[in-house]
């Protein structure tokens, strides 16, 4: 093992943790407000981040924060549908406590890009939401250390805090399974079973699909990352695989086709990793080329995302400078579709904000790219390829991909570690 190498955290302890957040995920398929419990743990890291001298408590808190946000949509509790953003600014503003110094003030300039088109917003609340996502981005970017050491960021560690509530996540999706088998109708065909499954949406606990599947997709990923990192990986390739199966059953598009990027992304740079990539594949083509899925990926011209699409880009034509404002364009979505709400990201800001808006996202990018630049570890790409697809797919109903790219610093950093010249042994180490 080398010196810098990080800990293994599979350890009688983390048993635990794992196993009453799994009993949490059981109990909550009765009791659905049981999951207000998960609110425990980022106060907890809060009070920690407070009391003691690590302030990577704090980066926990947003940790755990990314992994339990659809927990807490799920809970049916009364809680601000932004919860996780709020949190986030919170233990921002603890972690600007903790470390005092210069800041880059530049990295703030996207996000003013996309204040003049607030004027043309019918209300607050749409100008909240709309810029709620880029504005904790832009403050955690400001906030982090532009050249970050290994030993600073805590790699493993911050995995396993994430993968807490998605533990819980899927064991609410099996009960929701388990209860769709015990009272699967016999008649039912393969392709209406899986139409029925979809439809209600037992592996979601009949939240929204796409929100559940694209966290399952996150933990697939992170699985990834984990287990080309891990002294004994085989732990997260266990969990990697049960991640994998939820996000299938699911039935949501975009999150599948990720999780089949980042494996053969990830996971090509060994022949054991070859194999298994192989062996995953031919299992999920086999289980999806006569699922929902398939059916689904054969209509993609006549679906709501593709309206909504063209209807975006028409806006911005004729809006090409300010856009319509945050909010603006939801009555122009529903005359092309059935839904309001923007899917892409990118063209939601061209259709809202007009040029100004893409100049927000280039600026955004580049500041990320020059605080980090590169060549960067296959890690950061992976992440990247997640979140892009993530921000075309669901736009920015959550705070996950805008949370996912403040992980660029703490790969480079494990990157940096694991490499034999920061850790100063010419050994090879797996690929990442």
């Amino acid at each position: 093992m080398q010196p810098n190498s990080p800990p293994d955290l599979f350890n009688q302890t983390a048993w635990i943790w794992i196993g009453l957040h799994l009993v949490l995920g059981v109990v909550a398929f009765l009791l659905p407000s049981s999951l207000g419990l998960s609110l425990i743990a980022p106060a907890l890291f809060f009070t920690l981040g407070c009391t003691k001298h690590d302030p990577n408590w704090f980066l926990y808190g947003l940790c755990y924060v990314l992994g339990a946000e659809v927990l807490w949509r799920m809970s049916m509790l009364s809680l601000p549908w932004e919860l996780s953003k709020y949190c986030a600014l919170i233990f921002a503003v603890a972690w600007l406590i903790r470390h005092s110094g210069r800041r880059n003030n530049n990295v703030w300039l996207g996000f003013l890009m996309l204040l003049p088109s607030c004027l043309l917003a019918p209300d607050f609340k749409s100008v909240r939401f709309a810029l709620l996502g880029f504005f904790v981005f832009s403050v955690w970017l400001w906030l982090f250390p532009h050249k970050p050491k290994a030993g600073n960021l805590p790699f493993l560690n911050c995995l396993n805090v994430i993968f807490l509530p998605l533990i819980t996540m899927f064991g609410l999706s099996a009960m929701g399974i388990l209860y769709a088998l015990l009272h699967w109708q016999g008649n039912l065909n393969a392709q209406e079973l899986f139409i029925w499954f979809y439809r209600l949406k037992f592996a979601s606990f009949g939240f929204g699909p796409n929100q559940v599947a694209w966290h399952y997709a996150l933990g697939f990923l992170l699985c990834g990352l984990a287990y080309s990192r891990a002294k004994r990986p085989r732990p997260y390739l266990v969990l990697g695989l049960i991640f994998l199966f939820f996000c299938v059953a699911t039935f949501s598009r975009g999150p599948f086709w990720v999780c089949i990027l980042v494996a053969f992304g990830l996971w090509q740079g060994s022949l054991r990793s070859k194999a298994l990539v192989l062996i995953l594949f031919g299992a999920l083509v086999s289980v999806v080329l006569g699922s929902g899925i398939w059916v689904r990926m054969t209509h993609f011209t006549d679906s709501i995302r593709w309206q909504n699409a063209v209807a975006e880009i028409q806006i911005f034509l004729q809006h090409p400078l300010l856009g319509v404002g945050p909010g603006g364009g939801k009555a122009l979505r529903k005359l092309a579709s059935s839904a309001e709400v923007s899917h892409v990201e990118f063209l939601r800001l061209l259709s809202e904000h007009g040029l100004l808006g893409l100049l927000a996202i280039v600026f955004c990018i580049y500041a990320l790219i020059k605080r980090f630049p590169f060549p960067w570890p296959k890690t950061v790409w992976a992440i990247w390829i997640w979140v892009v697809i993530y921000l075309c797919h669901s736009g920015t109903r959550t705070l996950a991909p805008m949370a996912a790219l403040l992980f660029t610093p703490l790969f480079m950093g494990q990157a940096e570690a694991c490499s034999p010249k920061g850790s100063g042994s010419s050994s090879p180490t797996r690929p990442g």
